[in-house]
């Protein structure tokens, strides 16, 4: 893996410095955020069904999804995760594509 570049590091730490309120900004509002919702809806209304057989116990219910629902709910949080990835990444341009601009 090549090395990268002292100056480069030192130009993302400033850029990240220097951009962190708006950056902070768009991770408080992804806050109110739900992702896709008909991906969501469908994720819950299994975790709903689930807790009826399983009981409240929510780490129980989650460990017990079966595989194609757990794929599902990961689908559906991998969807948030990748839109706060990209709001930040417009923040941050020397950071995207591993900062090979």
């Amino acid at each position: 893996m090549k090395e990268k570049d002292p100056q480069e590091l030192v130009n993302q730490k400033r850029e990240l410095f220097d951009r962190w309120q708006e950056i902070e900004d768009i991770l408080y509002s992804f806050r109110e955020k739900m992702g896709e919702i008909s991906e969501r809806d469908a994720f819950l209304e299994a975790v709903a069904h689930d807790r009826k057989e399983k009981g409240n116990d929510y780490v129980k219910v989650i460990q017990g999804l079966d595989k194609k629902w757990s794929a599902k709910g990961a689908k559906w949080l991998q969807g948030i995760v990748d839109d706060i990835n990209k709001k930040v990444l417009e923040k941050l341009p020397s950071l995207k594509d591993g900062g090979n601009r």
